[in-house]
């Protein structure tokens, strides 16, 4: 992530205040965009032991957001229906964006059940909802995709050789 541009596909990058729908107070330095295809499996886990704070619901389009479409499409994570989800796991903050594509239109998290379709920011930090790695924290209905956005200032090895299966390392941590 270079000074708050995402890359989106080639030639095609994108701002995170577009995606937030605010200019983020907190800095992200890295950034994972993980594409759920119409085959996969729809569920979405925690990443990282944390409390959910708030989130944030941006009406948008259903683009598909296949390869394809990333491809040809500009700012579609931007333009789509998104939940975004901001996170507080010891010491620093992470945010995991529901993307919305294509026949999905409905997004599904384990508090709130379905999302409702119109703009509303929810503020938890009172309910202190907590979750562990792993943990299900909600699904799509159909193939979609999530960016998870992480504060750390070191650097993040992401593994992009090979499909992501629930339980499988995501990323490795390098605090050199």
């Amino acid at each position: 992530m270079q000074s708050g541009s995402i890359l989106q596909a080639k030639g095609h990058d994108y701002t995170l205040t577009q995606l937030l729908s605010e200019a983020s107070p907190q800095p992200y330095r890295t950034f994972a965009t993980l594409y759920l295809s119409p085959r996969d499996y729809h569920r979405v886990h925690l990443p990282i032991d944390a409390q959910l704070l708030q989130t944030r619901y941006i009406p948008g389009r259903l683009f598909s957001v296949n390869p394809k479409s990333t491809e040809n499409i500009p700012h579609i994570f931007t333009r789509n229906e998104r939940l975004v989800c901001y996170f507080h796991s010891n010491g620093y903050d992470y945010i995991l964006v529901f993307v919305a594509a294509l026949i999905v239109g409905g997004i599904e998290t384990v508090w709130a059940k379905e999302t409702p379709r119109q703009a509303h920011i929810t503020d938890y930090r009172k309910k202190n909802i907590r979750f562990c790695a792993g943990d299900e924290i909600g699904r799509f209905h159909f193939g979609s995709t999530i960016i998870l956005l992480l504060q750390y200032d070191t650097q993040w090895a992401v593994v992009t050789d090979r499909p992501i299966k629930m339980g499988q390392l995501l990323a490795t941590y390098d605090n050199d």
